[in-house]
């Protein structure tokens, strides 16, 4: 399906936001305004889990289709700083 998109006549861009700092999984997930999902239950471990398999998946995009744009974005700081910098980074 990567390889069909691929080719397309658009600019694609694949984004990976994620944590550098794991600890700051645990502080999220525990957080008092964060929803609360009755039929899954977010662990830290499984988002690592799911946040490094994310990240390699970036890295086979990026290497197998050098004309999809690809950016892994560090997702620590607050908010408003996240937005500006993934702005600057995409460039719009």
């Amino acid at each position: 399906m990567l390889e069909k998109i691929s080719k397309l006549d658009f600019d694609i861009y694949y984004i990976t936001l994620y944590l550098k700092d794991v600890n700051q999984y645990n502080d999220r997930l525990n957080r008092k305004e964060k929803a609360v999902f009755k039929t899954s239950k977010f662990l830290a471990d499984n988002s690592n889990q799911q946040e490094e398999v994310y990240l390699e998946m970036s890295d086979e995009i990026k290497n197998k289709y050098p004309n999809i744009y690809v950016y892994n974005i560090v997702n620590d700081d607050p908010l408003d700083e996240v937005k500006d910098n993934s702005k600057k980074i995409i460039g719009f």
